[in-house]
């Protein structure tokens, strides 16, 4: 019994000072990286495609202005004596 524990105590003890816990717990950490990466492009896409969607909306409206525009003058002519 006594060497069963000795052994146990050796393996944690090279497993405690080996590089592989360091190893894996850097990769957890570079994945964790790039999701947080991967989830801040996300959202930049989003806010953009937004934006693109503002500057769309935008131009259209500055074109129906412009056509209200043109039929309120039209209809000026139209009506004048």
């Amino acid at each position: 019994m006594a060497a069963f524990s000795i052994a146990r105590s050796a393996r944690s003890s090279a497993l405690a000072h080996s590089p592989r816990p360091a190893a894996i717990s850097a990769q957890r950490v570079a994945i964790r990286d790039r999701q947080s990466q991967q989830h801040d492009m996300q959202k930049l896409v989003l806010i953009l495609g937004t934006r693109r969607e503002e500057i769309d909306l935008a131009k259209d409206l500055e074109q129906i202005e412009a056509r209200v525009d043109e039929l309120e003058h039209q209809a000026t002519e139209q009506l004048s004596p």
